[in-house]
Order: C-alpha cells, then sequence, then structure tokens
C-alpha cells in the first residue's frame, strides 16, 4: 500500500480553504480597551440544522495522568470517564446532537512540559537559570553520548508529530528553538510549540478524546470555541493536529485497524465537516448568541492584535502571564490555587490561610506585573481591583516599621523597649493583614450585566450563553434566556477553601419546540456521573442576574 500521510497532511493543509472543513474567521484588526461591554471580534452564522444543542464550557483540559498514575499540579479535569458517560447519554437523547465547548476547552497554559526534561529544575537550579549561570546549551553539550539520544528522542517524537500535520522541522531545529527561559516556565505559544503541547494533552486524557471521536462517529457535530486559556486554537496547526488525533482514534475503532487509508476516510468523511471551530463567537440559527466571555474580564481581555513578534507568537492578555510565571509553580504545592474565583482573591486568601506563602506570592506578584506584562498592558492593569489589592497590603506590611524606625531614632529607651515596640509592630502587621484579606474576599464575579447589554444591543438575539467565570449562572428576561453554563472542574469555596463539586459538571441542553422547530428555552443541568442520569442544577437569584 503506498504511504499516505503526505496525502493526509496535504488535506489537513488545505481543509479550511478549500471548504472541506469549515473556514476559521478571524481578524487581523487590534482589539482596543475602549470600554469593558466591548466584545471585539468576528461573530459568524452558524445552522444547528435541525440538531438538539448541548453547551459546555471550562473544561481545563491539562497534560492529564502521567506514566507513574499521578497528575501535575496544574491539571484540573479528572473527570474523562464521566464526560464519556455524559456523551453516551447526550447520544442516547436526540438522534442528531450539536455539542458546543463554549471556551477554555485545552488548559494550554498549564501544560509546562519541556521535551528532554524528564524532571523539575530543582529551587537551586531554577535560581542558577534565573541568574543566567545555569545555561541550557552548556548542559546539553555536556551530556554524554547515551544521555544525549536520549535527549534527542523527545525531539524526535515531536519533529515527528509536526510532520504529521505537515510541518518539516529537524529535531536539531526543535532542539535550538528551546530557550532557558522556556525551560523554567515552560514552551512559548508558537504555533508548532502549541501543538506539542496539545500533543501531550492528547495523550494525556486518551478516554475524553476517545469519547470526543465517537461523538462524532455517531453523526454528532462539535463547535469549538476559543478562550482565554486557549488561545492557540488561532493557530491553523493547532486545529489540524485535533482534527488528526479525532480521526485517528475514529480509525482505530474499526475493524479493520488503523492504517493510512482508514485515518484518511475518517478524517475526510466525518472530523472535517462535523467540527468547527470559532475565533470568537457566533449567532446559531439566528437568535442563539454564544461567547466564552473572557473579553469582559479585564485580566483576560486581549488588547491590540491576536500575534506578536512578527506574527510567531499568541498576544496574551495579564492573566495568562499570571498563570504562566507564578500560578504554575504555586500550584505544584496548592494544586487548585487558580480554581479561585474570582482571580483577585488567590492572593487574600493565601495571606488569610497561609501567611508565609501568601507573602511570597506578594512579592511575586509585583515582580511578574514590572518585568514581565506588555507595555500596552501597563496603564490598564492599575485601573483594577487586584493591583490596588496588592499595593495596599504592601503599604500595611511596610509602612509601620518605617515609622517605628523614624520614630525610635536617637530615643535613649532600653533595648528590650525597643523589641518590645517591633514585636508589637509585628503582631498588629500581622493582624492588619489577615482582617484586610478577610475583608477583600467576595463571591465569584456574574457576567449577567454584561448579557442584558448584549441583548439590549441585539434585540435579535432570544437564547445567549457565556462561560468563562466558573459560576453556573442563568437568568430570564421576558422571552430572552441568559446562561453561564459554569464549568467541569472543582471549585474552591472563597469562604472555606474547601472544594465544591455540586456547582461543577454543569451543561445547557436545548430541545427543538414542535410547533415552531427553533430552540426551546430551559434551564441548566447537572450531570450526575454516580447515578448516571441528569438532573436540573440548583440555582439561587444573585444580586446582579
Amino acid at each position: 500500500m503506498a504511504r499516505s500521510v503526505p496525502d493526509i497532511s496535504r488535506i489537513l493543509l488545505e481543509c479550511e480553504s478549500n471548504g472541506t472543513a469549515p473556514p476559521y474567521v478571524f481578524s487581523r484588526e487590534a482589539k482596543l480597551p475602549d470600554s469593558i461591554f466591548d466584545s471585539e471580534g468576528p461573530r459568524i452564522d452558524l445552522s444547528s440544522d435541525g440538531a438538539e444543542v448541548f453547551v459546555v464550557s471550562d473544561l481545563h483540559l491539562a497534560a492529564g495522568r502521567g506514566l507513574d498514575g499521578r497528575y501535575e499540579g496544574g491539571e484540573n479535569f479528572f473527570f474523562d470517564a464521566s464526560f464519556a458517560r455524559f456523551l453516551e447519554y447526550a447520544h442516547r437523547r436526540c438522534s442528531k446532537g450539536l455539542l458546543i465547548i463554549n471556551g477554555d476547552f485545552v488548559d494550554f497554559l498549564r501544560v509546562t512540559y519541556v521535551p528532554g526534561l524528564h524532571q523539575k529544575f530543582t529551587r537551586w537550579e531554577r535560581f542558577l537559570t534565573q541568574c543566567h549561570i545555569h545555561r541550557r546549551e552548556r548542559r546539553i553539550k555536556a551530556l554524554s553520548d547515551p544521555d544525549r539520544d536520549d535527549f534527542l528522542d523527545d525531539y524526535r517524537d515531536w519533529s515527528r508529530v509536526l510532520a504529521s500535520i505537515g510541518i518539516d522541522k529537524t529535531p536539531e531545529q526543535l532542539v535550538d528553538s528551546v530557550t532557558d527561559k522556556e525551560e523554567l516556565y515552560g514552551l512559548k505559544t508558537h504555533d508548532f510549540k502549541s501543538v506539542l503541547r496539545l500533543h501531550i494533552v492528547v495523550s494525556g486524557h486518551p478516554e475524553f478524546f476517545d469519547a470526543l471521536a465517537r461523538w462524532l462517529g455517531w453523526g454528532h457535530r462539535v463547535v469549538v470555541v476559543k478562550g482565554n486559556h486557549d488561545l492557540e486554537w488561532y493557530w491553523p496547526a493547532v486545529r489540524n493536529y485535533l482534527r488528526l488525533a479525532l480521526a485517528e482514534r475514529l480509525a482505530a475503532a474499526q475493524p479493520e485497524g488503523k492504517d493510512d487509508q482508514s485515518i484518511k476516510h475518517a478524517l475526510c468523511q466525518t472530523v472535517l465537516p462535523s467540527l468547527s471551530f470559532v475565533d470568537h463567537s457566533m449567532v446559531i440559527d439566528g437568535d442563539f448568541y454564544v461567547e466564552h466571555g473572557h473579553p469582559y474580564d479585564p485580566l483576560t481581555r486581549v488588547i491590540g492584535t491576536d500575534t506578536v513578534n512578527d506574527d510567531q507568537e499568541l498576544n496574551i492578555p495579564l492573566g495568562s502571564f499570571f498563570n504562566r510565571y507564578l500560578l504554575n509553580f504555586l500550584e505544584v504545592d496548592y494544586p487548585f490555587l487558580d480554581n479561585i474565583r474570582p482571580t483577585q482573591n488567590i492572593l487574600p486568601l493565601m495571606l488569610k490561610n497561609n501567611f508565609l506563602a501568601g507573602m511570597r506570592l506578594l512579592i511575586d506578584h509585583l515582580i511578574v506585573i514590572f518585568r514581565v506584562a506588555p507595555r500596552q498592558y501597563i496603564t490598564y492593569i492599575f485601573g483594577q481591583h487586584l493591583i490596588w489589592r496588592v499595593l495596599l497590603i504592601k503599604v500595611v506590611l511596610l509602612l509601620p516599621p518605617v515609622v517605628l524606625i523614624w520614630y525610635q531614632r536617637g530615643r535613649p529607651d532600653p533595648l528590650a523597649i525597643k523589641l518590645l515596640e517591633w514585636i508589637g509592630w509585628l503582631l498588629v502587621g500581622y493582624l492588619a493583614i489577615r482582617l484586610l484579606a478577610t475583608a477583600q474576599l467576595s463571591e465569584p464575579d456574574s457576567l449577567a450585566k454584561f448579557a442584558r447589554y448584549r441583548f439590549q444591543e441585539n434585540r435579535e438575539f432570544r437564547l445567549m450563553t457565556f462561560g468563562h467565570t466558573h459560576n453556573p449562572d442563568q437568568f430570564r428576561s421576558h422571552d430572552r434566556w441568559f446562561y453561564n453554563t459554569g464549568t467541569w472542574i472543582p471549585i474552591v469555596e472563597t469562604s472555606s477553601t474547601t472544594l465544591r463539586t455540586d456547582r461543577t459538571f454543569t451543561y445547557l441542553h436545548l430541545v427543538r419546540d414542535p410547533p415552531t422547530g427553533s430552540l426551546a428555552p430551559g434551564v441548566l443541568n447537572r450531570w450526575d456521573d454516580e447515578a448516571g442520569r441528569s438532573e436540573p442544577l440548583i440555582l439561587f437569584r444573585g444580586v446582579e442576574s
């Protein structure tokens, strides 16, 4: 049999331009921070073709379970089998289904894998690397021949992954593309590096992607909407790798087994026409508006164009810099730190429950802000409550000792009295920061006011859904309905720092209205995996919604 892999890569490279796959619509115009109510980006129209609609959001799949059976601290999604059972349930409920994954499907920010680096740096090695002493180039040159060959194996695998979707890079080129900084913080956002991170996610969650492939194989459709944690869907190579991965799983499930011809058939007949990607937002059947919602959050709003550095890297928002350069390290010790909502509660919560760790986070906060934040975000940063909280806590911490030093200067008080004064300051300062941290804790934010604004701006919208906040919500305004589909990952309750699962596994199911054939409004549901059934989600009316 003639080898058809080059043929498969050619099909992938041309699929959006020649119409065999739905086109990816995006805008090259810069996004400007004129108003937080503005949501800039292309809006596409999509037909449900009479299908019932299932909407989930914020799955946050990262590297998954490792070969040793353990997870990295940045992993949040542990429910592959549960999601597979949910899709089987959804399949039984409808003859034609449309699954919308409304943003933050894959958490590229949490994948810190670096080829050839088989164990994390120690604190000392990290310090030496940050000081440009522990250099990657010298370390590679010092490897013995057997160790160097083992080191290159990871890059050969990476090269083969890229070749499968039509990207030609040698292992040596890939070795040279990785920097010292990336060994510390994970790979950057180039398209070929993003493909590797997606490969790691797919490999770490085989049951999930098997289930997604089966959903397509049953004749249903999938739409993936871009969120702030998976901006990488912008790259055609990343979209193509998911297409190929699903086609390979469909082919492997066939009796004849997986070969190039069966992969090609699954790709062309099932995956390409049934898998769509949305850059910003879409309107289904003319009246159902779908958007992830991150532009309404100042920390996750992208300012400027989608790409930087001559279109080689993605322009990521401020919140992504905190994830990349700070939270990924802290989550080694506090795995669910970023599950706190809203994000600005992380620092007060750490100070309240672990004072020393909170102080470390305070210092690192400011380092991240001033060392790595892009210039276009600097003026935007200081208008946000997060930064003012950081500065306020720092003032509470540093001002009293300055005043005490001035007070004690030149006074003839005995040493014992001065020591007591310092002990008193330490006690008062500690209590003040604890109280300040407690006072700043609040409930998760809602996107309801932005939904109402979108409704006023677009009278034709009858249904609307966002995600992003991880906080499920719904409201009815006359005959118009808004839904926030929440998340499938655990939520940290800010008042007790405990994990809550009663507001996860949430989704929206819209059925057809028999008289009109249009999508009928419903209520949010929760998948009860233990019982194997769905039930209405218990929600209380909030202040904003």
